[in-house]
């Protein structure tokens, strides 16, 4: 879900269109051969992390994502960088709802 905002929040800053705006889908068909499945989408990284956590699950972490090489990740460490108590900047049901309203 962090994805999905951070996408949604790109595209609507770069003034794109109701398509663009609907975000990731869950599989993307780019040919016979390749098919894209993003199983954990609707996941916050968070929660993500507490599940490998408490089930002793390791994991890669991209060392480039702190890395302000992109507007994805100036855009993430931005919002980091906010004082938000609970973790949500935008509320997570709502953005799930438009995603499939859109979709």
């Amino acid at each position: 879900l962090d994805d999905q905002i951070e996408t949604f929040l790109l595209r609507f800053g770069g003034g794109s269109g109701i398509v663009g705006l609907k975000g990731m889908t869950r599989t993307t068909r780019y040919s016979d051969i390749l098919t894209i499945v993003r199983p954990f989408l609707s996941l916050r990284k968070s929660e993500v992390v507490s599940f490998c956590r408490a089930n002793g699950i390791k994991w890669e972490e991209d060392p480039t994502n702190n890395a302000p090489i992109c507007r994805r990740n100036r855009l993430r460490a931005a919002l980091a960088s906010l004082p938000i108590e609970n973790g949500d900047l935008i509320d997570s049901n709502l953005i799930q709802k438009s995603f499939s309203i859109v979709s």
